[in-house]
């Protein structure tokens, strides 16, 4: 890959890893990696390489019913929020299973509105002060409901135990979570949850299987664990998603991409260096003059032959104003992005903003307000 995120350090959701075909082509691989930290979580394929672990958890294979409700599987316990005892059921089933059998939780009324939830707890006996992984094997069929909660893996009352979340249609799947466990530790109670006991109207289907608990090296609690489904087609997306912000404060601006007389800027000013590198970035759009710095800008400060340097209310500096409307514009003409301009909402007024918009706007520059050639800039697009 050429280019890629950086390993986050949240473990609460799933990072996306991209490799970018091009802003042009819209096209990027999703790859899902798991969080360098206290717990480590990923969703992916399980490498050739990798033997089927020791599992400490009774009944995860999800094979045998209980005795006393068939429709779970032995050792589990199921669990309902508001509205999940009525809309929510659960299966065992051996058609959809990667193997043997498997659980199959759907809903039984999903057009009816408000929350739904069902967690199926199972506990089992542990050490303390022990680095395990919990996983399962998950598949969904348009799994939806409003909020960030989805099928997903915890730990009761550990933190940094959770897994990634499913939402949507997805094939077989694992989910996986690492963590320590509390030193005082010596049994656990593991969850598998579908749905949520706070959004509404929950919908779909999904398949768990082979819920594993697994001890590890203290090690492993450190190490970056990458999983990476090969099989997954390519995803189009709108090129606008490959953007860039720049804003008036320490030297992103005055002494970064903007440097008159430095032997590494241009004629105008602008830093030769920095314009190669925003382009082999492929930017597709920048947004402009802040951040923060905009509460407290005035655009016409910065246009015009004369500019007169403005304290700046946000970073308690003084700007020059050196660098305005008409340097951010050909600054990206020069990369090749689409310039954003977001305007000043702090101490600013609506008559301000309609006299930035207007000529911009129309491609007729400043000229009628200010004279200063600012030129064709027609169909920008004001935020």
């Amino acid at each position: 890959m050429k280019k890629t995120g950086h390993l986050a350090n949240s473990l609460k959701t799933p990072d996306v890893l991209m490799h970018a075909v091009g802003p042009g082509a819209g096209a990027v691989r999703a790859m899902v990696f798991g969080a360098l930290g206290v717990g480590l979580f990923a969703l992916g394929g399980l490498g050739a390489a990798e033997t089927a672990p020791q599992n400490l958890l009774p009944g995860g294979d999800f094979e045998v019913a209980d005795p006393k409700d068939a429709t779970l599987p032995v050792g589990w316990k199921k669990e309902t929020g508001p509205g999940g005892e009525a809309r929510i059921s659960t299966q065992l089933v051996e058609s959809e299973a990667r193997s043997g059998g498997c659980l199959l939780i759907s809903v039984v009324d999903g057009k009816q509105d408000g929350p739904a939830q069902l967690v199926l707890s199972s506990r089992v006996k542990v050490q303390p002060k022990t680095v395990y992984r919990l996983s399962a094997w998950v598949k969904t069929e348009a799994v939806a409901w409003r909020g960030k909660v989805g099928v997903s893996l915890q730990v009761r009352g550990v933190a940094n135990s959770e897994s990634g979340s499913l939402k949507g249609t997805h094939p077989w799947t694992r989910l996986s979570s690492v963590f320590q466990t509390p030193e005082d530790a010596a049994e656990l109670a593991i969850e598998c949850q579908f749905g949520s006991a706070s959004t509404g109207k929950v919908e779909g289907k999904a398949w768990i299987d082979a819920v594993t608990l697994e001890a590890l090296p203290d090690k492993a609690l450190h190490t970056k664990r990458v999983l990476i489904d090969t099989k997954s087609p390519l995803k189009k997306y709108d090129p606008m998603i490959f953007g860039g912000f720049i804003e008036h404060f320490q030297d992103q601006i005055h002494g970064g991409l903007f440097e008159p007389g430095s032997p590494l800027s241009d004629e105008r000013g602008f830093r030769k260096d920095v314009v190669a590198a925003m382009k082999e970035l492929k930017l597709s759009v920048v947004r402009w003059p802040g951040g923060c710095f905009v509460s407290g800008y005035h655009w016409k400060d910065g246009v015009g032959k004369t500019r007169t340097p403005v304290p700046d209310p946000v970073w308690g500096v003084t700007d020059p104003n050196t660098f305005g409307t008409d340097e951010f514009v050909e600054w990206c003409r020069l990369v090749g992005c689409e310039p954003y301009i977001c305007t000043n909402a702090g101490n600013g007024t609506p008559r301000e903003m309609k006299e930035w918009v207007y000529p911009t706007e129309l491609g007729q520059g400043f000229a009628p307000r200010v004279p200063n050639g600012f030129g064709d800039v027609g169909n920008n697009r004001f935020r």
